[in-house]
């Protein structure tokens, strides 16, 4: 089949020269998490008998006792030049939410959604993921963050831990994720790494993801032609969280001259061997391989986007497993507390260790903006980019503010309650 060079297309396409490609004519984008992976190995970085150090799937787990959630903050990575959202390097809200609804119909088998399923070993996780919306300073501030980086189109592994840097919120509180142009010169749709071999809160923990998979086509039309049409439905980014809960590829290896062996260490998931690519032709197909009938609707396959729908209730023990033994400060109910994941009781001390809690929408807004605060009275004060105070007012729960007659750009929001508390938040004027 003929083939387009798949950086060239998405540079035209984000160019917003062209908002569409046809890509039948390009060949299958993948996770790079194995080549990375295999890389740390090369390096020195990560042991050769990483494996070990893994979470062996514990019998009978079918019913959890919770529900977990995982604090979660999107870091887009963006052209300066691109200061807009929605512009070209620069994702929108509206495809960050319709992301985060994908993943947890996935993660939640949620009925109604593409996320459900009825395969007998089919599982609700029951890990649910919140947008963070308290920093890790305790200053309200919405877990979407746009950060300039010129590196946007160009990024591959070598510039994980520079580009990381100091951008992360606290890896032990809160899920990372980083949305890049592009990744690996458009061959890979994202990676993470695992938290075994110590990554759990190190430098390169979090996710990687690049924009052309960020996102659903059918909750998020505006970006729909950001989107590679085998990859639109928000599905790279459920495979890349489950490796950072511990999954591995249906088809992993860790003995590259074993074919046909439990390279995932799960029961329930059917042996195969090497990536496929299931969908490319038009096809949800599921071949035998090793005597058994390939399970391509796994989200931890190769499969394009409409061919999955299935954790199995092996690969859900395993990571539950995995934040109980890695990750357990992300779901601890006094970190999702600080991070905004849980709305302080009333009558109880909450409020009084927490920042003020304050909402915005929409947000960018052409001007009249609608506010939310659990305080029955409060001071709004809006200062723009240079400081300078523009507007101050009485507020309540709920108010509006008009910034129809102020420039675009950044406006700092600052919320002072009668008992003393603050809160701030960002709002983009468009």
């Amino acid at each position: 089949m003929p083939q387009v060079p798949l950086y060239s297309a998405l540079l035209t396409i984000l160019g917003a020269s062209i908002v569409s490609v046809t890509l039948a004519q390009v060949k299958p984008v993948t996770c790079a998490h194995n080549s990375y992976r295999d890389q740390l190995i090369r390096e020195g970085v990560l042991s050769a008998n990483w494996e070990v150090d893994t979470i062996e799937q514990a019998p009978d787990a079918k019913t959890q006792a919770t529900v977990l959630q995982i604090p979660v903050v999107f870091h887009l990575m963006v052209l300066p030049t691109d200061s807009f959202p929605g512009v070209k390097t620069n994702p929108s809200d509206d495809a960050v939410y319709s992301q985060l609804a994908v993943l947890n119909e996935d993660f939640r088998r949620k009925a109604g959604t593409r996320g459900f399923n009825t395969n007998p070993v089919g599982a609700d996780t029951e890990i649910e993921f919140c947008l963070a919306n308290i920093d890790p300073s305790g200053v309200s501030r919405l877990g979407i963050l746009r950060h300039p980086y010129a590196d946007t189109y160009t990024f591959s592994q070598q510039d994980d831990v520079a580009m990381k840097g100091s951008l992360a919120w606290d890896p032990d509180r809160y899920l990372n994720i980083y949305v890049v142009a592009s990744i690996d010169n458009g061959n890979a749709l994202g990676y993470s790494f695992g938290p075994q071999g110590g990554f759990a809160g190190n430098a390169r923990d979090g996710v990687v993801l690049a924009q052309y998979a960020l996102g659903s086509k059918e909750k998020s039309a505006p970006l729909s032609t950001f989107l590679l049409s085998e990859y639109n439905l928000g599905r790279s980014l459920t495979h890349e969280v489950g490796h950072y809960l511990n999954l591995l590829h249906t088809w992993d290896r860790t003995n590259p001259n074993s074919a046909c062996t439990n390279g995932d260490k799960v029961n329930d998931t059917p042996i195969c061997d090497l990536p496929f690519y299931s969908g490319l032709n038009g096809l949800c197909t599921k071949p035998v391989q090793c005597g058994n009938v390939r399970m391509t609707e796994n989200y931890m396959d190769y499969s394009s986007d409409r061919c999955m729908n299935v954790f199995t209730v092996g690969q859900t023990t395993r990571m539950r497993n995995a934040i109980t033994t890695y990750r357990s400060t992300l779901v601890d109910p006094a970190n999702l507390l600080s991070t905004g994941c849980i709305v302080p009781k009333v009558g109880t001390d909450d409020l009084a260790r927490l920042p003020l809690r304050i909402s915005a929408y929409p947000n960018p807004s052409a001007g009249s903006v609608y506010t939310e605060t659990p305080s029955e009275s409060a001071t709004l004060s809006v200062y723009d980019g240079s400081g300078r105070l523009v507007l101050t007012q009485e507020i309540r729960k709920t108010s509006v503010i008009d910034l129809t007659a102020n420039a675009p750009g950044l406006y700092r929001v600052v919320v002072i309650s009668s008992s003393g508390q603050r809160g701030s938040l960002t709002l983009m004027k468009q």
